[in-house]
């Protein structure tokens, strides 16, 4: 069974969305981003988890992100790896904020309660970057420790998000 556990909204001025609402009752949880804009032209989105003390936001993430664009000049593969960075990012080139672009994707975040091992995380995110290409940007990684998270941040590595839509949701096996 899914269940909404929380939901926040960019409306111009916001430079992330805190969610809540993680307990042992849910196995997996699902974050979904819908018709996400920067402010700005050229922006990066980026996610953080936390505990009860807080965002973790030294060098605890360890991920790999891959990148395929296609646009003017053809279609373009790149990829990176990163070890204890202070976030995960999202998308690997700015996005855009002209009224037609934005984007969207989902973050799987696994055993984020559960001691079974170091919290993971995996996700794809589609956008339309500053420079009119077509991006589909994958990662998936975890935090070098094992933590007990209570919240997860959406934001932007700096600047505001004109508009958009996270949600937060459990997921139960039984």
């Amino acid at each position: 069974a899914m269940s909404v556990l929380g939901t926040g909204t960019f409306s111009g001025s916001e430079t992330g969305i805190t969610l809540t609402g993680f307990s042992t009752d849910y196995d997996t949880y699902l974050i979904t981003l819908s018709d996400i804009k920067p402010v700005q032209d050229s922006k990066d989105l980026r996610m953080w988890l936390g505990t009860s003390g807080g965002l973790l936001t030294t060098d605890e993430y360890s991920n790999l992100n891959s990148n395929l664009y296609s646009g003017i000049g053809g279609t373009t593969f790149a990829s990176a790896s990163y070890s204890n960075t202070i976030n995960q990012r999202i998308n690997l080139a700015g996005m855009g904020n002209d009224a037609d672009y934005g984007g969207g994707g989902v973050i799987w975040l696994h055993f984020p309660t559960d001691p079974v091992g170091n919290n993971m995380y995996s996700g794809q995110f589609s956008y339309m970057s500053f420079d009119d290409k077509y991006y589909q940007s994958y990662f998936a990684g975890g935090l070098d420790e094992d933590y007990d998270i209570t919240q997860v941040k959406i934001g932007w590595q700096s600047g505001e998000g004109a508009n958009g839509r996270v949600t937060l949701l459990g997921i139960k096996h039984a």
